[in-house]
């Protein structure tokens, strides 16, 4: 595990934190066992705080039993720099509100490692976390209300291409258990990774994080419910929502945890053993438990006693990212109105600088993640009402929006001007490095939705096998895309793309035809003279 000092956890049971005014040892001894702490309040009848007695200082044989001058805390004031363990919060009246305390890290380690497990929501998340744990040795119950997809697992057949995955799930398919329907299973922990997608009108719609909820306890089977943890990205403040929402429609109190996906797509299963483990809950007991189920794969973890803090850690990632590639794609834009590449002005801008370190370009920017949190970041914001500058996180999406446009634009353009209505276009998955199959948010698709209906587009992607998809978006062969095409576009950067024969494909374009080349592809071929085509790199 990593060296860092636990959070302090607040306790507001009242008959756990404090004791009315006495000097009887028994009692107080009683009443310290009986928190779970090491010391206990005394407090007046109107509820005002006396004093504490700690439990080491009793032992002791004081003089004064009750410290009557202790460390407190007003409400509503900031953790940071809380050196005591055990702390009494109080208002302006000096009335007991709650404690906090600050658990050793031997309480952590007394939970056990669950042994079974239930995921929600079996897509690229749940899929690869799913399998990530069932190599550890936890049996893993997977439900999800696609049949095909069900069937599929069952079988040994992958939804989707990762490095790395299909032999991962080969020796752990022992330990998983696929099902449609939710009603067999019944363990402690449950884990979300439904999708919280985006409205058309981009609000977040938790439709499918909230049917899950009513799914899991229309069947009244889990009685040993404990805790819900969520990957899924969500607002500000879901995980409270969500526990007085089960409250009051079910009467049943469940922990719900924090716990946000952070991996790349094309490097999960290698990643969940890497990267950090997040963990953001009210309960000391949730955060146990989940410390040692996610312990299994990772020691970076973690923990705040603050759901929201995960939450926001989630938002803040994606939104970063995704502001920091939308302003290389700005600088290529500029750059490209003064015939400058932008990739190349980039690299001068990085080189032997060490205060930048700025992204390279591409033609978008997509993905199930990025091209959706930040609005989800800022709607979460506006729902809260809080005083901050909200607008600036969406200038991501909206730089990526001018961007289509832009190479929108371009495209239409040049192929009235050949008069020529054939496109190429290389990748159709939202990114290739690294390798996916995944088209979800594409920018290819992006692209095309942008682009005059009249036209016609041949698209190579070697790594999408799926026949609807191929037949739906005219996906051809290497040795077809480029036949007689006015324009063609490098959308991803895969291996396999990169390592092509692409003397033949450009020897199939005719003359003065455009190509743009969004990762640089091409960038070792003299294009403009070897083959008298128009060549422009981002």
């Amino acid at each position: 595990m990593q060296e860092f000092r636990l959070p302090h956890f607040e306790i507001r049971n009242k008959e756990k934190i404090c004791i009315l005014q006495t000097s009887d040892k028994e009692k107080i001894f009683h009443a310290i066992n009986s928190s779970g702490c090491e010391a206990i309040c005394h407090v007046d009848n109107n509820g005002k705080l006396i004093g504490i007695s700690c439990d080491s200082d009793l032992r002791k044989n004081p003089k004064e039993i009750i410290n009557k001058n202790p460390q407190t805390i007003y409400e509503g004031s900031s953790q940071v720099g809380l050196n005591r363990e055990y702390i009494p919060v109080i208002n302006e009246e000096n009335i007991l509100k709650s404690v906090l305390y600050r658990p050793k890290e031997q309480v952590l380690r007394l939970a056990q490692v669950p042994k079974e497990i239930t995921i929600v929501g079996i897509g690229y998340v749940g899929l690869t976390l799913a399998i990530a744990f069932a190599k550890k040795g936890i049996k893993v119950n997977c439900f999800d209300k696609d049949i095909n997809l069900i069937d599929k697992l069952k079988n040994k057949v992958l939804p989707f291409f990762e490095s790395g995955l299909k032999e991962a799930f080969e020796v752990s398919f022992h330990n998983l258990n696929f099902h449609e329907s939710i009603e067999f299973f019944d363990t402690e922990n449950i884990i979300l990774t439904v999708g919280t997608p985006l409205k058309a009108d981009n609000e977040v719609d938790l439709n499918y994080l909230y049917d899950a909820i009513n799914n899991i306890f229309k069947f009244q089977n889990f009685k040993n419910l404990e805790n819900i943890i969520l990957r899924s990205t969500v607002p500000l403040g879901t995980c409270r929502k969500l526990e007085q929402y089960t409250k009051k429609k079910f009467e049943k109190e469940v922990n719900f945890v924090m716990c946000p996906e952070r991996t790349i797509e094309g490097k999960a299963i290698e990643e969940l053993s890497i990267n950090p483990q997040i963990i953001g809950t009210s309960s000391i007991k949730a955060a146990s438990v989940c410390f040692k189920l996610f312990n299994v794969l990772t020691d970076n973890i973690y923990i705040s006693n603050n759901p929201e803090f995960a939450e926001l850690a989630k938002l803040g990632d994606n939104t970063y990212r995704d502001i920091s590639f939308a302003y290389s794609n700005f600088i290529a834009t500029v750059a490209q109105e003064f015939n400058i590449v932008g990739s190349d002005l980039i690299e001068a801008m990085n080189s032997n600088y060490t205060r930048n370190n700025l992204a390279k370009p591409s033609p978008g920017v997509g993905g199930p993640c990025l091209s959706k949190d930040a609005f989800i970041f800022k709607k979460g914001l506006d729902y809260c009402n809080l005083d901050v500058n909200n607008n600036f996180i969406l200038n991501g999406r909206i730089q990526d929006g001018f961007m289509m446009e832009h190479l929108s634009k371009q495209i239409s353009d040049h192929c009235a001007s050949l008069k020529m209505n054939n496109i190429s276009i290389a990748g159709l998955a939202f990114k290739g490095f690294p390798e996916t199959s995944d088209i979800r948010d594409s920018s290819t698709l992006k692209l095309i939705e942008k682009l005059p209906k009249f036209l016609k587009f041949n698209i190579y992607d070697p790594l999408i096998k799926e026949p609807l998809i191929i037949n739906k978006y005219n996906l051809t062969s290497f040795e077809e895309f480029c036949i007689n095409s006015a324009v063609l576009i490098i959308m991803t950067n895969n291996s396999i793309i990169k390592s092509q024969d692409w003397n033949k494909a450009l020897l199939k374009l005719p003359k003065r035809a455009l190509i743009i080349d969004g990762w640089g592809v091409l960038e070792r071929l003299n294009i403009p003279v070897e083959y008298q085509l128009i060549y422009k790199k981002l």
